[in-house]
């Protein structure tokens, strides 16, 4: 939203950290899934993890360029500091999904799915 309304994007961090993202589309139908095969995983705390991990900078960098391809105008990444240095990664097992009969949409590109976004925000502007 901060690039689209202001042409800048602003990371509070060094965007080191690795985080995994799970597109929208399958949420709806894993919940549901999750629904039909309730007894197999009642009482249980299920992660819920896709496998596409991305660092918080590598998604600001890919919005950076999209807007930019998309609307032929420079957009400004703000990287307000260097910590953390390090890449932190967190792993979330996959395993209790197993119990659930639901497989992942094809990696999708992320450049498409930030494309979905900017098609949104000028679609409600």
């Amino acid at each position: 939203l901060e690039a689209f309304k202001s042409k800048t994007i602003t990371l509070r961090s060094s965007g080191n950290q690795v985080r995994d993202f799970i597109n929208l589309n399958d949420i709806g139908p894993l919940l549901f899934s999750s629904l039909k095969h309730f007894d197999k995983i009642q009482n249980q705390t299920i992660n819920i993890s896709s496998g596409n991990k991305f660092s918080i900078l590598e998604i600001a960098q890919t919005v950076k360029r999209t807007f930019q391809n998309r609307y032929n105008e420079p957009c400004e990444l703000v990287i307000e500091s260097d910590h953390p240095i390090a890449q932190n990664q967190f792993e979330i097992s996959k395993e209790k999904l197993n119990f659930i009969p639901f497989s992942f949409s094809e990696k999708k590109s992320l450049v498409d799915e930030i494309n979905k976004i900017f098609n949104l925000l000028e679609y409600s502007n």
